[in-house]
């Protein structure tokens, strides 16, 4: 007797059971690993056709990733005055700097460039305004910054995607939580 699988499936109902057992995703504790298998003793019977091996093996990892991490920050001289530790965020569309920075560096805010920033609990938040061409360095690499100023945040200054662009800012993570960065000279 020849049966496809849908035709043995449809006819032998402790088959189709035992087929959705073995193949349905659950979760499994964390245990030995374990093999189950049936093997038909001779494919004369409709039963005896299915065979079905399942593997269910325990995951012991070798490095486990640490519940929480510190924010790295890098020192940036803000026009030549101001020793900042900035926040290096990848995923900000925009740099930030706090309100007491802008008042201590004494430079221009364009209060007409002010715009609604969506925090990070979805709610919004307004600008004070931006700062333009706001000259930072780095280790040595000096970078013209276009930033918003806003009036409190938990940094100084917070470097996103302009500066990442800008600089072709590489970060490479380390498993202890160090962080190294390389900067491109943009001149």
């Amino acid at each position: 007797i020849s049966l496809t699988l849908k035709e043995l499936l449809s006819i032998a109902p402790d088959v189709r059971k035992q087929v959705k057992e073995l193949s349905s995703a659950r979760r499994v504790p964390n245990a030995a690993t374990h093999l189950v298998s049936t093997e038909p003793s001779e494919p004369t019977t409709s039963e005896d056709a299915i065979v079905a091996q399942v593997s269910q093996h325990a995951w012991s990892p070798e490095s486990v990733a640490e519940q929480a991490m510190p924010l790295r920050t890098v020192k940036a001289i803000f026009e030549d005055t101001e020793e900042i530790h900035c926040i290096l965020d990848q995923g900000a569309t925009l740099c930030i700097i706090r309100e007491d920075v802008w008042k201590r560096l004494g430079i221009h805010l364009r209060s007409d460039l002010a715009i609604m920033l969506e925090t990070a609990d979805s709610g919004q938040a307004p600008t004070l305004g931006a700062v333009e061409n706001v000259k930072i360095n780095i280790a040595g690499v000096d970078i013209a910054l276009q930033a918003q100023v806003v009036r409190q945040a938990p940094f100084e200054a917070l470097l996103g995607r302009p500066f990442f662009a800008i600089t072709e800012c590489e970060t490479k993570d380390f498993i202890n939580g160090d962080q190294s960065i390389t900067l491109s000279d943009p001149s």
